[in-house]
């Protein structure tokens, strides 16, 4: 039998309920995948099932394309030689929470990233997607073109559909707990804002 199996969870996590297991029972008899699948969702796991091709692709929006992204942040701060602790002076809840991923990141193997970013059969794809999309944006910015932005903005948006503003609430709920996390470790140093 075989069953390709990627849990999308970390190995820092303090339950397996609501996690997401990603399985592809590519070789394996119905019976013995039911109570293969039994063993993950009584835990709490939640399994989407899957192709090969179609995990793949999935994970190449979901780790290439934002592992890429937030890594070229962590790289544009490196050759801007910003002051990481200047610049924290200054945040936004947002800001501390992206700089929060990109130091998550960098954090860990590089191995890791490399092969997540570098093996995925559908990152040529999404790296000619991010270019083109940075093309796009310089060329707005070199002639001014606030419509241009806008329109391409708006697409976007709408390309997004319901997911915008639920992602707005949920992430008004992550930015108050920043906020409060920030307080506190700002309290506890001793430190004056």
């Amino acid at each position: 039998s075989v069953v390709g199996l990627h849990p999308m969870f970390g190995g820092r996590i303090s339950s397996f309920n609501g996690q997401t297991l990603a399985a592809c029972p590519v070789r394996i008899g119905q019976a013995q995948w039911r109570r293969l699948r039994a063993l993950f969702t009584s835990s709490g796991i939640r399994v989407k099932e899957c192709s090969p091709e179609e995990h793949d692709r999935m994970m190449g929006i979901i780790q290439v394309l934002f592992h890429i992204t937030t890594m070229l942040i962590g790289r544009t701060l490196r050759k801007l030689g910003a002051d990481i602790d200047e610049t924290m002076n200054y945040t936004s809840p947002s800001y501390r929470i992206e700089m929060n991923l990109v130091g998550r990141i960098f954090a860990q193997s590089p191995e890791l990233y490399a092969a997540i970013t570098q093996m995925n059969p559908n990152t040529e794809e999404i790296l000619s997607a991010l270019k083109d999309g940075l093309e796009v944006y310089e060329q707005f910015y070199r002639s001014g073109n606030l419509d241009g932005f806008i329109e391409d903005f708006e697409l976007s948006a709408l390309h997004l559909g319901d997911f915008c503003s639920d992602a707005y609430r949920e992430s008004s709920q992550i930015l108050d707990f920043s906020v409060e996390l920030a307080n506190h470790k700002r309290n506890s140093s001793g430190e004056r804002g």
